[in-house]
């Protein structure tokens, strides 16, 4: 057996950080989601997050980038694809702010050559990670659990999620906020 596709989540929360992240693992193909305020604490601002998050196509053959994203910025000299969200496309997860995701995913997927039937059954038979828009329900209450590590752009998404599924169901919303941590100078603006 052996490794065919190796698919790396390169996060990152200081300095310098995804310059050592692909010193380490070497990439063909980047792809940059998003850019928005996060890890503020350590970066300072979306200028510094996205020359950061921009470093993961030093090296990279290709660089897929959500194309409804002014703040993302590539420091590449592989080829750079902007890619628009899918719409209309059925997925075991809640979440319309998803669709970009899911393009950038299924654009990776065409250039390692899977056939459109496998992209399909992966679409539609993945596992959503947990407490990223998990919905659980019974027979007296509904739960979507976006709790893991939630930023001012994930949150609002969420809430937007939240108000349309409410409408649809017939249910009352309630949204319970917990804190959303290393905002730095950004954390009282970005909480209220």
């Amino acid at each position: 057996l052996y490794t065919k596709y190796l698919v790396l989540e390169m996060g990152i929360e200081y300095l310098g950080e995804m310059d050592f992240y692909t010193w380490v693992s070497p990439i063909d193909i980047a792809i940059i989601t998003s850019v928005s305020l996060t890890h503020t604490e350590f970066l300072k601002n979306i200028k510094t997050i996205a020359f950061e998050k921009g470093q993961i196509g030093k090296h990279a053959k290709v660089v897929l980038i959500n194309a409804q994203d002014p703040n993302i910025t590539v420091n590449t000299k592989g080829d750079v694809i902007k890619v628009e969200p899918v719409q209309n496309i059925e997925i075991p997860m809640l979440g319309k702010h998803l669709y970009s995701n899911i393009a950038l995913a299924i654009k990776t997927a065409q250039i390692l050559g899977l056939s459109q039937n496998k992209i399909a059954t992966g679409m539609t038979h993945f596992t959503p990670p947990p407490h990223r828009m998990h919905l659980i329900q019974n027979e007296k209450f509904t739960l979507i659990d976006d709790t893991y590590n939630a930023n001012p752009t994930a949150t609002k998404a969420a809430i937007q999620t939240l108000l349309e599924f409410c409408k649809i169901h017939k249910k009352i919303p309630v949204f319970v906020f917990g804190q959303m941590n290393e905002l730095g100078q950004y954390e009282k603006s970005a909480h209220e």
